[in-house]
């Protein structure tokens, strides 16, 4: 990392004001597009000012917002993302704005919807996502439903009574659009859950993003926080009844 990034961006919190946080969270969910975004394009999508832009970006130690802009593209392009190595308080902060949206209630409200008409839930995903498959089994098990894997095996399932849940830590998914949509076809409805605020799975049936951006770079329990909170507030409408 260029001009030490690692370091200035662990100090954000005790320094940025109200608005620059707003700023800052928008280029978190937002950072392959602000890569090659000028500053007023940014200023007026994320509803500020590009003066507060630029003492933003100076409060990370850069002399300017294209400093900053390059250096945005520079995680991009090595794949390491912006969220990688911050810890655990920062992750719950950034995720609290994803919870407190209309949009984040409806899909979670959508996605328990098509579980609780279910008796069978499979699951996969991609690395990140498999380090919590054996949780969420135990979780929607407590809720009397059968429990799985995702494979070429649950052919013989009853199609119509089953769904099938996708864990995304950091990838977006992409290799999983041809299963996906097979199993779309077979009757087999299909959720998405990914930490980030990307994903390349288009034919599911509902999809739930915790708004983070993706990237982030552990192969940990924690880099899947977001989607453990998520698999446990629809176990929760399961066992209310909704």
């Amino acid at each position: 990392m260029t001009v030490e990034y690692e370091k200035r961006k662990t100090a954000y919190t005790p320094v940025l004001s109200p608005c620059e946080q707003h700023i800052f969270r928008f280029i978190m969910r937002h950072s392959e597009q602000v890569r090659d975004m000028p500053i007023r394009e940014l200023a007026d999508l994320s509803n500020t000012s590009t003066t507060t832009i630029m003492r933003m970006a100076k409060k990370f130690g850069y002399p300017g917002y294209s400093g900053f802009r390059d250096e945005i593209s520079r995680i991009c392009d090595s794949n390491n993302g912006l969220f990688s190595g911050l810890s655990q308080y920062d992750l719950d902060y950034f995720f609290a704005d994803t919870v407190r949206s209309p949009q984040f209630a409806d899909a979670l409200g959508k996605a328990a919807g098509i579980m609780e008409e279910c008796e069978t839930i499979l699951f996969g995903g991609d690395r990140e996502g498999k380090n919590i498959i054996d949780l969420a089994c135990r979780l929607f098990a407590e809720t009397g439903r059968n429990t799985g894997l995702i494979s070429s095996g649950n052919d013989d399932m009853d199609t119509e009574k089953t769904c099938a849940v996708f864990i995304l830590g950091h990838q977006d998914g992409g290799f999983l659009n041809g299963l996906c949509s097979s199993l779309n076809k077979s009757g087999i409805r299909t959720i998405v859950i990914s930490s980030g605020s990307s994903c390349m799975i288009k034919d599911c049936s509902q999809m739930i993003s915790c708004g983070l951006s993706c990237g982030i770079e552990n192969s940990t329990y924690e880099s899947v926080i977001p989607v453990v909170y998520v698999l446990e507030e629809i176990t929760k409408k399961l066992s209310m009844g909704r």
